[in-house]
């Protein structure tokens, strides 16, 4: 009978005699593009807030079943978001164009 590898048995770490750790990364999850990530978290965040209903009652869909299209929305939106933010903290504070002489919700100041 041939003895199984380190790698068969599952004995990995330093207790396996070899030393040192060996790391195994998931492939479960599709590895995902900035824009992709950023959209999904947006979309997700929203679904959440929405209790996964549309504005018709129905079921939102999960982000890997949403038409591509959809999903371009979505990352354009939180791709614009970032940037604005990125633009905040380069202008030491969050006024920035749309939002300047008010509270931030559109309204004036007092």
């Amino acid at each position: 009978m041939k003895a199984k590898s380190k790698a068969e048995s599952g004995k990995t770490g330093p207790r396996s005699g070899a030393g040192k750790r060996e790391t195994q990364i998931p492939t479960t999850q599709p590895v995902l593009s900035p824009d992709e990530f950023w959209g999904k978290i947006a979309y997700e965040a929203y679904a959440k807030a929405r209790l996964w209903k549309s504005a018709g009652g129905g079921p939102l869909p999960v982000w890997d079943k949403m038409r591509t299209a959809i999903k371009v929305g979505w990352m354009k939106s939180a791709r614009e978001v970032i940037r604005r933010f990125q633009e905040a903290l380069m202008n030491d504070g969050y006024e920035t164009e749309g939002t300047q002489g008010t509270d931030g919700d559109g309204r004036g100041r007092g």
